[in-house]
């Protein structure tokens, strides 16, 4: 009788015990995408760093797309001056101490429907702001 006495108290505790915490998507990146989908580039500013780096990875080439606050919002306006009715969402996320990966996918409407694609970014968190942005090469 002890025995499942036993058994019964340790499953109960470990069903019990604390989780590990969620993968929440931080504030800033949140704060970014919520923005993105307002099609308001300056509002996605005080979510980054002044000196945020947004870089494109395609392989074993790394390119810088924009250095400073300035140079993200002028191409963000330009982004959205094209797809004005760009939207996105979160798919996925990890988070690995001061970087997120984030699986987002944005949707646009065309005369021939809906398009989507998909793509892969990670984002360095520092003191609550966005310090660096790494894109990788979109998928549908």
């Amino acid at each position: 009788m002890n025995r499942v006495w036993l058994v019964t108290v340790f499953f109960f505790v470990s069903g019990c015990a604390p989780k590990p915490p969620a993968n929440e998507v931080p504030d800033a990146v949140a704060g970014l995408f919520e923005s993105f989908n307002q099609h308001n580039p300056q509002a996605m500013m005080a979510f980054v760093t002044e000196d945020v780096e947004w870089l494109s990875v395609d392989g074993q080439e790394v390119g810088v797309e924009t250095t400073g606050r300035a140079e993200l919002e002028s191409a963000m306006q330009d982004y959205f001056d094209g797809i004005p009715d760009v939207q996105t969402t979160i798919e996925a996320i990890i988070t690995a101490g001061d970087y997120v990966a984030i699986r987002e996918r944005s949707s646009w409407p065309t005369e021939e429907g809906t398009k989507t694609a998909a793509a892969l970014a990670v984002y360095q968190i520092d003191d609550g702001k966005v310090r660096r942005l790494w894109y990788f090469p979109g998928y549908e």
